[in-house]
């Protein structure tokens, strides 16, 4: 039986390595159905492989999450890597990052849907964190924290506008962006006054996917 789950920006399914198939399924099925709402045998069904090898080269779906992120954060450390190299300019966190998760939209969903799973582990996002702090210098976590926050504000807002057909929702966190960057200070004495919050609508795990196996 062949799997007829296939994302048009995937060429998965012509993947020869089980593994790679495997973690690509995985992460199409938690961003579209949710982690909770995945099961084992479902990834391996549409990977056109065995629960087996799944066990083999992940252990299960936490060790498939741990890599998905890990691996995703990988790739934009080298990324911020490289742009801390030429400059120790704050900007280019955001900016790295929503370039790194626009080019991977499913692993977007997931730092919104699995964000308290990738915090837990010990994906590539500590360092992630611990870039962003050696940037920033002596007393880093406020300032990081702030940053990282906004980011992560913004990067949901934007996922929860495309679930509703509003591509600029993100848009409305940019200023505040902008002024973390050019004075973290300033924005962490808002924080603590209270004078940023954020109110968010509750992100809907209704399942868009209707062409997997069950």
């Amino acid at each position: 039986m062949q799997a007829v789950y296939k994302p048009e920006y995937y060429d998965f399914l012509y993947e020869k390595s089980s593994r790679n198939r495997i973690l690509m399924t995985a992460k199409t099925l938690f961003a579209s159905l949710g982690y909770d709402n995945t099961s084992t045998a479902s990834i391996a069904r549409n990977a056109g492989t065995s629960e087996s090898q799944l066990m083999k080269h992940f252990g299960g779906k936490a060790g498939l999450l741990d890599a998905i992120f890990s691996e995703g954060w990988e790739r934009i450390n080298k990324r911020l890597a490289e742009c801390f190299e030429a400059s120790q300019d704050l900007s280019c966190v955001p900016e790295v990052v929503f370039a790194g998760l626009e080019r991977d939209p499913e692993l977007r969903t997931l730092v919104v849907l699995e964000g308290h799973r990738m915090r837990e582990n010990r994906s590539a996002y500590r360092d992630f964190l611990r870039m962003i702090d050696r940037a920033i210098g002596d007393d880093s976590l406020p300032a990081r924290s702030a940053l990282v926050g906004m980011i992560e504000g913004t990067v949901r807002d934007e996922v929860l506008g495309l679930r509703q057909g509003n591509e600029g929702m993100g848009e409305v966190f940019r200023g505040f962006l902008a002024e973390a960057i050019k004075n973290p200070s300033c924005c962490n004495r808002q924080a603590e006054d209270k004078r940023i919050g954020f109110q968010v609508a509750p992100y809907s795990r209704k399942p868009v996917a209707s062409t997997v196996y069950p």
